[in-house]
């Protein structure tokens, strides 16, 4: 009786420790199962932040480079009109110096020694002034050229 007892109480605990068992081999797949939907997901979610950053700091190269660009145009254009007004001036400074040289030329030969002294020092000052206005388009040239390359540098920089 007392080995049946034992027999039956020894089948009933392997019954309930292979139950125990496979109930926890069940809880045990469902959370690697569980883990490694999360972790899927996650590296999913990861692949696509990184794939958004990629994207988004690949538009700000384009649009950097744009600016730069734009700026370049901008500032190539700037310097053209400089250039171009300055050599307007120079123009100017030469027609002026043509018309001091046609009146002296009309004017009588009684004034002619008091004229030409009057023009010598005009022409000395006008030429004073073209090479005053000469070095100052230089000067602002090399500084808006400075200018460019810093920004170039900078916009490489970055």
């Amino acid at each position: 009786r007392k080995k049946k007892f034992l027999a039956k109480h020894l089948s009933e605990t392997e019954k309930a420790s292979k139950e125990s068992h496979s109930r926890y081999q069940n809880e045990l797949r469902k959370v690697k199962e569980e883990k490694e939907s999360i972790l899927q997901q996650h590296l999913l979610e990861s692949e696509n932040a990184r794939e958004n950053l990629k994207k988004e700091h690949e538009e700000h190269l384009q649009k950097v480079k744009l600016d730069l660009q734009n700026h370049e145009i901008n500032s190539q254009e700037q310097l053209s009109e400089f250039k171009q007004k300055h050599q307007n001036e120079l123009n100017e400074i030469e027609n002026e110096k043509k018309l001091i040289i046609e009146r002296i030329q009309i004017e009588s030969k009684d004034h002619l020694i008091d004229n030409t002294a009057k023009f010598e020092a005009s022409l000395a000052r006008l030429e004073e002034e073209k090479k005053t206005l000469q070095q100052k388009h230089e000067t602002d040239i090399n500084s808006k050229h400075a200018d460019l390359i810093s920004i170039q540098e900078f916009h490489e920089s970055n």
